[in-house]
């Protein structure tokens, strides 16, 4: 349980600014108050959440809401076709970046679906696994 609620802390912490813009009306002094404070502590390169079953990913996707391209609801939609047979882990690039693991067969299935959505589609090397995953950018 912890370590969930870790992982949802940090992924808030790496979007803060996602959650002022939640939470108050863009531009009011509160705003402006909170945005000051999360640009302190927004992780503009965040390596991310661990890798993560679609449903859990969620929550993690509603934290950063509609963010340039990404939008929480669209990505998970997409990536729940592939149920178990994927992980995924959200991080930033500067914007959302998401991280899919699986066999290379379905990896090449979820990047045809985000061809034409996510910005930037291509396989990465995950040091810690050892192996090439997909990497989906929205800017």
């Amino acid at each position: 349980m912890e370590k969930k609620t870790s992982s949802i802390r940090e992924t808030k912490k790496a979007y803060a600014d996602s959650v002022c813009a939640e939470k108050h009306r863009f531009g009011s002094p509160e705003y402006q108050k909170c945005s000051r404070r999360a640009d302190k502590q927004r992780n503009l390169d965040w390596k991310g959440t661990p890798f993560m079953s679609v449903k859990k990913f969620s929550k993690h996707a509603k934290i950063v809401g509609p963010y340039n391209d990404f939008e929480p609801a669209k990505v998970t939609d997409k990536l729940a076709i592939f149920g178990n047979k994927i992980k995924v882990k959200l991080a930033r690039e500067s914007s959302p970046a998401v991280y899919v693991d699986g066999n290379e067969k379905v990896l090449k299935q979820v990047a045809s679906v985000f061809e034409d959505y996510a910005d930037e589609v291509g396989m990465d090397f995950n040091t810690d696994a050892n192996k090439k995953v997909l990497r989906l950018w929205f800017d």
